[in-house]
């Protein structure tokens, strides 16, 4: 049968539900910090190739989309594979292998952003995208967790509203400190770094709180 609610009373029951449910709010609160990270490079590394490597162009634009491709597939689906494995013997593993692909990630976007040389960059924006993009299995596990199979739905696109809006924060304040040449990474790095950390510790105690449950249950 079709709800008879309207969307407006959903949306509202959701986002209520969501204010309930305190392990849930801190996943909206870490995917979207975490999705702020991603934006940002995803619309700042162009326009920093560009001004610092003007003559390696086509070579970063193949390789970032065949990069995003296979080590964001790979990322995705090896980060759901792991925390799965690694859930039957510690609970609140979703949490923590997001926690650990954000961590990991930080030292990558340095070396992406401050390597002297193309190739050198190059190699660790493959391995970031490899290690960071493993948060996504994991995310929605524990979304799924918490969530009544009825608004299901309604929630996901409720958690994808909320990652974009938070999201779209991040490149903004990279365009506010953006010196218009190649030190536009001083700032895209400042951004990633502190959405990675934060991410890491929230996706950590998201975890931790769903492990507490299950213990007590």
């Amino acid at each position: 049968t079709i709800p008879s609610d309207s969307l407006y009373v959903s949306l509202r029951r959701a986002v209520l539900y969501v204010l309930r449910v305190k392990r849930l709010l801190g996943l909206y609160g870490a995917t979207s910090v975490r999705m702020a990270a991603t934006v940002s490079l995803w619309t700042y590394l162009p326009t920093y190739y560009s001004r610092a490597f003007p003559e390696d162009a086509v070579a970063f634009s193949l390789s970032y989309a065949l990069g995003t491709l296979l080590c964001g597939a790979a990322s995705s689906s090896g980060g759901g594979y792991i925390a799965d494995a690694w859930a039957v013997r510690r609970k609140g593993a979703h949490g923590d292998v997001a926690a650990i692909g954000a961590v990991l990630a930080v030292p990558l976007a340095y070396g992406c952003l401050y390597a002297s040389t193309f190739g050198g960059s190059l190699t660790c924006l493959l391995l970031l995208i490899l290690v960071s993009e493993c948060w996504l299995g994991p995310g929605m596990s524990l979304l799924v967790e918490d969530v009544p199979t009825k608004s299901m739905g309604t929630q996901v696109a409720l958690l994808l509203v909320c990652n974009q809006a938070v999201a779209a924060l991040g490149p903004w304040a990279v365009s506010t400190h953006d010196p218009g040449d190649a030190k536009v990474r001083d700032p895209l790095f400042l951004c990633v770094c502190i959405c990675l950390v934060t991410s890491a510790v929230a996706f950590s105690l998201v975890g931790r709180a769903h492990g507490i449950e299950d213990e007590d249950r």
